[in-house]
């Protein structure tokens, strides 16, 4: 079993589609996970030295070090849990906002992308969401989506929001 599972980790398409979404940009980028080893295993891919960690087991300190890093330009990419996803000002460092897996509210995803897109951001802020197809993520991305209509029809507020399969692409090529 535990074979198995090595083999399954080295094939990981949501790791290989993230990598490749890194290598097309040079902006740097928030990447959010939901879990603690999620993150770790991340950090042993992207083994760029371009990286900082911010999660809930880290001191204040070290969050402080990990934020300083990031936000004056050492790291380029800020790996983080829900730890980092409020009360953090990254508008002038960072548009983009990727999520690895995605939290089970509609708020926790507004949260994530609120770090970056905040008064005083001059850039479109981007927030993709990456999804492996045939999984629970899929009927969960669509609960999501569900809540959002019923947020924005219980707002009244109907503003368009870009085609995703097309800034997908744009991103990430052509490949499903």
């Amino acid at each position: 079993l535990l074979d198995l599972a090595r083999v399954a980790a080295g094939a990981e398409s949501k790791l290989a589609i993230l990598c490749r979404l890194i290598s097309r940009t040079t902006e740097p980028a928030i990447i959010f996970t939901e879990y603690r080893d999620t993150l770790q295993r991340l950090a042993l891919t992207l083994e760029e030295g371009d990286t900082v960690q911010l999660h809930g087991g880290r001191t204040s300190r070290e969050r402080a070090a990990a934020l300083r890093r990031f936000t004056e330009g050492d790291a380029r990419l800020l790996l983080a849990t829900d730890a980092a996803s409020e009360g953090l000002n990254l508008h002038h460092r960072c548009r983009l906002v990727v999520n690895l897996e995605l939290p089970w509210t509609p708020l926790r995803l507004d949260q994530r992308a609120g770090r970056v897109d905040r008064i005083g951001q001059a850039r479109k802020v981007h927030a993709i969401h990456l999804v492996a197809a045939g999984t629970c993520e899929e009927s969960t991305l669509a609960r999501l989506a569900r809540r959002i209509d019923r947020m924005r029809d219980a707002m009244s507020v109907r503003g368009s929001l870009p085609e995703e399969r097309r800034v997908a692409e744009s991103a990430l090529g052509h490949q499903p």
